[in-house]
């Protein structure tokens, strides 16, 4: 999975931002306020394509979850970026 390249994540005064560009600034109406992981997790894809099996890693090294609830919690954040356009899988 990779970070939708018409999107570009951004931190402002300890906000996490996703800020539609290019041809999705016409159509995206609006920012997404994200969360430290999801930020986290999105500003990884910027630069190379992930696993499910990277992200879980990620979150693991950087937070204080399991392998399991990582792995679920993904299931849901994944489905949710897919449909708002913000990743490609």
């Amino acid at each position: 999975m990779r970070l939708n390249s018409n999107f570009v994540i951004h931190v402002i005064a300890d906000e996490h931002l996703a800020i539609p560009t290019g041809p999705n600034y016409d159509t995206f109406h609006g920012i997404v306020s994200l969360n430290e992981p999801v930020s986290l997790l999105l500003q990884a894809m910027q630069n190379r394509s992930l696993s499910k099996e990277n992200m879980i890693s990620i979150l693991t090294d950087q937070y204080l979850v399991d392998s399991e609830t990582a792995a679920a919690d993904l299931d849901v954040l994944i489905r949710d970026l897919t449909e708002m356009g913000l990743i490609e899988t």
